[in-house]
């Protein structure tokens, strides 16, 4: 049997720990990861592996040059050029006559192998891919298959809302001649995203293998640290390649003198342990490392020749090699100190801060910024965009970071931003103009003004990317892509792991650029807006109110220019955000901005346009495109396709488009409100103790995918599930005819998704 190990992978996100080793070499108890993929092929009988090199390669040929594997032939082949997992793949085999077992250099499994290659056989399998359940599926390619292991679908690294399934894709595959024969030579490309997806839709035999054993990707600090400890609790069936004493493994003789160690630990070659010393629970000590007197290392690991002084203190910390940390010196949960990097006597290491190779903290420093590259910021997305209090979370230095990971977006070599009211949004507006600059980027500065102005700014000026900050106690950065459209999932994991790892474009003091100040954004806002009604409003009448005292003004000014007289019976009421607006009449009573919503999509209907809405729009819109026989598009990818229009993310615009549509038309707002229904909504919010995958998995085969969560329908009434980006809540809105139905749906849902919640939690 013949396989591939993709061993080419950089490990952005495990620096400073892969800033001089490539990812594969990462070690595990004393020994690289790959080594331990090449034992676990010899040991189900694989003969010979071609390994597909790329990062610091020269590192992976050295190191199994000085110790060949026996029981198998390795050859190594270099890319040139990144090609993909696929086309690393091709370029890895002289010829593509036989099945091939294809699986990653840089993590962590014990699978049985030989199963995984008699399932594929027995299916007549053109390709198999091994599959596990994923706690977080977020970080991974899903894969959705049936019952006989047939594939379905895939869905590609989604958010919350786009997790139907937690079967993560392990990147191992067993692959046919007829699948090499898809790729082409040269050409980057993917198997999740280019070879599997071809052959799902041309009917070829894909199946999925749900594995069961142990697999981590070590791809960020927080897997690989666990990965470790992992192995010496034993949820691995790994030979660690020495002995075990009563839970310490130990390559030579446990160290002498006064020290207590707990375990499990792992104790590699020529450790030395100080008098008084404490060592685990859960504890990985490398080669040649040295732990000082009365020092303290628990849920750690120390590498090949790093050493502490007297009274350090390490917790859930990782120590690369040679790297020294002095006496009294703390480490807290999420540390990670680089190859040679030397911490100073008393000196504090923050938790989930990085100190980079050869870095120095001064003693009795306290770092709580990456050296050199900043502080950890893994969750940084919530449903709002990246919000806190401000003055805590929300600070002028972190809004430059924001700034600088927005500029340092691939291909972004212009951006925008503007901010609300309040000395606190202009700060932080500023902050985050400064950070764009940082990046050479070209910025334009809109200043203040409401939030759909920037929006429409942002259009107006067709910016890749731009950025708005919201004022008040709680701040929120909201970011928005291609000429003013939400920001989708790519945007935001990118500019997430640029935050998190401090990965920022730089220019010199001769490529900083002047923003480009928009004196005439309110000018711009006013004309799209007057275009909506492009041949006044004379004849009509409205009054206006909003919370936000500017809003209001504009909204009035924009109508009193277009001829709408002042009248009281009639009253839009725009929310703070300016977003979204709602109607009080003497006639008409309350009107919510749902009901709104549903009258522009009529409006639209009536003129001959189809309409591209959020993938929650309320299911009763779909009655109304049907009498028109139009169509209404949800979910994110066709709204940011084929949108050509702010309207339905603009309060002010919404308002206009109306009282256009009643000076048009000779009807007030009862006439064109009539034949729309009365629809009852009703929303909850639950929060999970588990992963949002584990619900919307158990709970899709109720309902349909629509993009962004799955919409459930019941006669006469409908309800979409939506959990929130964070994973730690789901959203349920139920529409129905009256109340009563849309709270019976609710609580029905409700009931399941708590019965999931218990189940999960006892199978654990």
């Amino acid at each position: 049997m013949k396989a591939v190990i993709m061993a080419g992978g950089e490990g952005s996100r495990l620096r400073p720990l892969t800033c001089d080793i490539p990812k594969p070499m990462a070690p595990i108890c004393g020994r690289p990861v790959i080594s331990r993929i090449v034992n676990l092929l010899i040991k189900n009988g694989f003969d010979s592996a071609v390994v597909t090199l790329g990062y610091l390669p020269n590192v992976i040929t050295d190191y199994f040059a000085a110790q060949p594997p026996e029981g198998i032939e390795l050859t190594f082949v270099k890319e040139e050029k990144p090609l993909g997992t696929a086309g690393g793949v091709l370029n890895a085999l002289s010829d593509a006559d036989e099945d091939v077992l294809v699986i990653s250099g840089d993590a962590v499994c014990d699978f049985d192998l030989g199963k995984i290659w008699e399932f594929h056989k027995s299916k007549g399998a053109d390709a198999t891919i091994v599959t596990v359940t994923a706690e977080d599926p977020r970080e991974y390619g899903l894969v959705n298959f049936d019952r006989d292991g047939r594939v379905t679908g895939f869905v590609e690294k989604p958010s919350w809302p786009q997790a139907l399934t937690d079967n993560a894709n392990t990147g191992i595959y067993v692959l046919s001649p007829q699948v090499l024969k898809l790729i082409t030579a040269g050409v980057p490309q993917d198997f999740a995203s280019d070879i599997f997806p071809a052959m799902l839709s041309s009917g070829m035999s894909l199946f999925a293998y749900p594995a069961e054993g142990y697999w981590c990707d070590i791809g960020d600090l927080n897997s690989y640290l666990s990965c470790q400890l992992d192995v010496i609790n034993g949820n691995v069936k790994l030979d660690v390649g020495c002995p075990s004493d009563g839970g310490i493994y130990h390559t030579e003789h446990l160290p002498l003198g006064d020290c207590k160690i707990f375990p499990p630990v792992y104790l590699g070659e020529r450790v030395h342990i100080g008098e008084g010393a404490v060592i685990g629970p859960n504890a990985v000590i490398g080669d040649g490392v040295n732990v000082g007197a009365r020092s303290r290392v628990r849920n750690s690991v120390m590498m090949k020749n790093s050493m502490t002084g007297e009274r350090a203190s390490l917790t859930g910390a990782i120590v690369c090699q040679s790297a020294s940390v002095k006496s009294g010196a703390t480490l807290f949960e999420g540390a990670v100190i680089g190859s040679s990097a030397v911490i100073g006597e008393e000196a504090q290491v923050m938790p989930g801060v990085c100190v980079w190779p050869g870095k120095t903290v001064e003693d009795s420093a306290i770092a709580d910024r990456h050296i050199k590259l900043g502080s950890n910021t893994a969750e940084v997305f919530d449903d709002e965009g990246i919000s806190g209090t401000a003055g805590v979370e929300m600070t002028p230095d972190f809004c430059a970071l924001i700034g600088a990971a927005i500029g340092s977006v691939k291909g972004v070599t212009r951006c925008g931003a503007g901010f609300g009211n309040g000395a606190a949004a202009s700060a932080l507006g500023a902050a985050l103009i400064s950070g764009m600059q940082s990046t050479g980027a070209a910025v334009w500065n809109f200043g203040k003004l409401p939030e759909p102005a920037a929006v429409c700014a942002s259009a107006h000026c067709d910016l890749p990317v731009s950025a708005y900050v919201t004022g008040g106690s709680k701040c929120t950065v909201r970011i928005y892509v291609g000429g003013g459209l939400p920001s989708d999932r790519r945007t935001e994991r990118e500019i997430a792991s640029r935050l998190t790892h401090r990965d920022f474009s730089r220019c010199g003091w001769e490529e900083f650029r002047e923003p480009v100040t928009l004196d005439c954004t309110g000018k711009i806002y006013r004309e799209a807006v007057c275009a909506f009604a492009p041949d006044g409003l004379e004849g009509t009448g409205a009054s206006v109110s909003c919370a936000d005292g500017e809003l209001e003004g504009l909204l009035t000014s924009v109508l009193s220019s277009l001829g709408c007289r002042k009248d009281p019976s009639v009253r839009f009421q725009l929310s703070a955000s300016g977003t979204s607006v709602s109607v009080f009449g003497d006639k008409t009573g309350y009107v919510a901005p749902r009901k709104i919503l549903a009258l522009l999509c009529k409006l639209e209907f009536e003129e001959g346009r189809d309409v591209y809405l959020p993938a929650n729009a309320p299911l009763f819109l779909d009655e109304i495109a049907a009498r028109y026989y139009r169509k209404i598009y949800r979910g994110s990818k066709p709204t940011r396709e084929n949108s050509t229009k702010l309207l339905f993310g603009d309060g002010i615009m919404q308002t206009v488009r109306i009282l256009s549509a009643v000076r048009k038309r000779g009807e007030d707002i009862v006439s064109l409100l009539n034949d729309i229904p009365d629809v009852s909504f009703i929303t909850r919010k639950i929060d999970l103790s588990v992963s949002p995958g584990r619900v919307m998995e158990q709970m899709n085969s109720e309902g349909e995918f629509t993009g962004e969560g799955i919409r459930i329908t019941r006669e006469g009434a409908a309800i979409v599930l939506t959990p929130s980006k964070k994973g730690k809540s789901i959203s349920l809105i139920a529409e129905a005819s009256n109340s009563e139905t849309a709270m019976e749906l609710c609580g029905e849902i409700e009931r399941k998704i708590a019965a999931i919640t218990l189940d999960t939690g006892r199978n654990k």
